[in-house]
C-alpha cells in the first residue's frame, strides 16, 4: 500500500514538471515568432522616399524588373549601369554622366547631347527599386535619385541603375504666316487669313500631331508625319486689333496614343493695315424774323445739315463744330457712325452786325451782308486713326435775291 502511494505521488510530480516545461517552450516559441516578425518587418519594409530634384516622385517596385516591364514601345532600349559609380556610361546610342553621392546613397544623371528620349530611370536597391518616370516631360537630366527607403529612414544602397529610353530625337517646327487683313461688314473688326505649317525636323516619325493658333483658338490634327515631312493648315480669324501679335504651338508623340515628346512654340505678327476714314458734312441755312428778348423784331439764323461716314471703317466719337461771327462751338456729337451712315444736325443763332456795318441812320435790308456759317466734323476710326472732314459753309442773306421783286 505504501508502494502504491509512492508511485502515485511520483507520477503526479512528473506530470507537473512536464506541464511547466511545455509552458516555457510555448512562451519561448511565441517570443521567437514576435522577434522574427519585427526583424522581418525591419528588413522588408520600405517606402519609395522623397522626389528627385526635378520633382519626380519615384514609384517602388518589388524584385528586379526591366525597362520592358515599365514601358511598351518597340524601339525601347535599356542601359544598365552596375556597379554604380561616378563616370560616363554609354551604349552607342546613349551617353550618360553619373555623379554619385556615396554617403547619401543618391546620384544625379545627365544625358548631355544624346539624341534619345528618356522614358524613365529604375534605381535598384534592397528587395526592390524605385522607378522615376520621365515619360512626356522632355527631361534630359535630374538629381537626388535614390533606391527605396528603409525602416531606419535611410536609403538602400545602389545596386544598379537602368536607363529606359528610345533612340533618336523627336523634333518639330511650327510656323504661322499671317496674311493681309480686310475689314468685316460694320467696319469694326479685321479678318486675317493665315497658314500654319508643322514640319518634322527630327530623326523619328511623329504621331498624333496637334497644331494650334493659340490666339485665334483654332486647333488642327494630323495622324502622322514622316521624317522631313510637313503639313500646312489654312484658316482665318477675326480680331479687333490691327496688327495683332499671337502665338502658335505644336505637339507630337512618337507612337499613336503615346505621351507628348516633342513640341514647339512660336510668336507671330499680323501686318498693320491702313483703313482711312472719311467724313462728309453738308449745311444750309435760312434767316427768319423772330421776337427778340425785348419783345421787338429780331433776326435769327436757322441752320441744318448732316454728317456722313463715307468710308468702310467705323468712325467713333464724332463731333460737329459750327463757326459763325468768329465763334466756334460743338453743336452735335455721335458715339459711332457706321460705314455709309449719316446723322442729321440742326441749330440756330442770332447774328450780330460787324463793326461799322450799320450806321446810325441804318441801311436797307438788301445792303446787309450775308450771314455765313461754317461746319466741320472730326472723329477717330475704330482702330484709332484721326479723321477730319472738309469744311462746309452756308450763306444766308437778310433779304434774299428776288429778280422778280419790284425795285424800290
Amino acid at each position: 500500500m505504501n508502494l502504491t502511494l509512492f508511485n502515485s505521488t511520483r507520477s503526479c510530480c512528473q506530470n507537473m514538471l512536464i506541464d511547466v516545461g511545455r509552458s516555457k517552450i510555448i512562451k519561448q516559441l511565441a517570443l521567437l515568432l514576435v522577434i522574427s516578425a519585427v526583424i522581418s518587418l525591419q528588413v522588408v519594409r520600405s517606402d519609395a522616399g522623397s522626389p528627385s530634384a526635378g520633382g519626380f516622385q519615384p514609384q517602388e517596385f518589388v524584385g528586379n524588373p526591366t525597362c520592358s516591364e515599365f514601358f511598351n514601345n518597340e524601339d525601347l532600349r535599356e542601359l544598365k549601369v552596375e556597379p554604380v559609380y561616378d563616370g560616363i556610361y554609354g551604349d552607342g546610342e546613349l551617353s550618360v554622366t553619373l555623379d554619385v553621392q556615396q554617403g547619401a546613397k543618391t546620384f544625379s544623371w545627365d544625358q548631355g547631347d544624346s539624341s534619345v528620349i528618356m522614358l524613365g530611370v529604375f534605381v535598384k536597391g534592397g528587395p526592390g527599386g524605385n522607378l522615376y518616370s520621365y515619360d512626356g516631360s522632355f527631361t534630359t537630366s535630374d538629381a537626388n535619385l535614390h533606391a527605396p527607403e528603409r525602416a531606419s529612414d535611410k536609403y538602400y544602397g545602389l545596386s544598379h541603375v537602368s536607363f529606359c529610353y528610345i533612340p533618336g530625337k523627336p523634333e518639330l517646327k511650327v510656323t504661322l504666316m499671317c496674311n493681309g487683313g480686310e475689314l468685316v461688314a460694320g467696319g469694326n473688326a479685321i479678318k486675317y487669313e493665315y497658314s500654319l505649317k508643322v514640319e518634322n525636323t527630327g530623326s523619328l516619325a511623329l504621331f498624333d500631331i496637334v497644331a494650334k493658333n493659340v490666339t485665334a483658338g483654332d486647333e488642327f490634327l494630323e495622324d502622322t508625319l514622316a521624317v522631313g515631312a510637313s503639313k500646312t493648315f489654312y484658316d482665318d480669324f477675326i480680331t479687333t486689333i490691327n496688327g495683332i501679335s499671337g502665338t502658335a504651338e505644336a505637339t507630337a508623340a512618337v507612337e499613336g496614343g503615346g505621351s507628348i515628346v516633342a513640341n514647339d512654340i512660336k510668336d507671330f505678327d499680323c501686318p498693320v493695315e491702313t483703313f482711312p476714314g472719311k467724313l462728309k458734312v453738308t449745311k444750309d441755312c435760312s434767316t427768319v424774323v423772330v421776337q427778340n428778348g425785348y419783345g421787338d423784331y429780331g433776326l435769327q439764323v436757322n441752320y441744318g445739315g448732316d454728317v456722313c461716314n463715307d468710308s468702310s471703317v467705323l468712325i467713333k466719337d464724332v463731333i460737329v463744330e459750327e463757326t459763325h461771327d468768329n465763334m466756334t462751338e460743338v453743336i452735335h456729337t455721335v458715339d459711332a457712325l457706321a460705314p455709309g451712315a449719316c446723322e442729321d444736325f440742326s441749330g440756330s443763332y442770332v447774328p450780330m452786325p460787324g463793326l461799322d456795318e450799320l450806321p446810325e441812320g441804318g441801311v436797307s435790308g438788301s445792303l446787309v451782308r450775308a450771314f455765313v456759317d461754317t461746319v466741320k466734323a472730326s472723329g477717330d476710326t475704330f482702330f484709332g486713326e484721326y479723321v477730319e472732314s472738309m469744311e462746309a459753309d452756308a450763306s444766308c442773306k437778310l433779304c434774299p435775291d428776288c429778280p422778280d421783286c419790284p425795285q424800290p
